[in-house]
């Protein structure tokens, strides 16, 4: 493996191995937490997959628009930062959405 693809599997490691982290530091048991919303939560996440597939269609469209050598390391890179940025942000908004949902019922 060359030296781009071995910085992004430890990105993805670090990503996930800090939300494992956390969930286990949230919780004595190490389990994750059921909010009780089992429809929410699905719709939550296949909303969350069609943004992220959306966000990858649309990056690739880019960079053939721009007539970007999506070859290049750091384009690639650049574009799993992204990615793992917006799949973090996607996470943590689908997290609050669910809390509050919990907090009403």
């Amino acid at each position: 493996m060359d030296h781009g693809a071995w910085v992004g599997l430890v990105l993805i490691i670090l990503f996930f191995g800090r939300g494992d982290l956390r969930v286990r530091a949230d919780r004595r048991s190490g389990l994750t937490q059921s909010f009780g919303h089992p429809k929410l939560d699905s719709l939550l996440l296949l909303v969350s997959g069609l943004v992220l597939a959306l966000a990858l269609a649309l990056g690739l469209w880019l960079l053939k628009i721009f007539q970007i050598d999506s070859n290049r390391h750091d384009i690639r890179f650049l574009v799993c930062v992204l990615m793992l940025m917006l799949a973090a942000g996607l996470w943590w908004t689908c997290s609050q959405i669910l809390r509050r949902a919990q907090k009403r019922s």
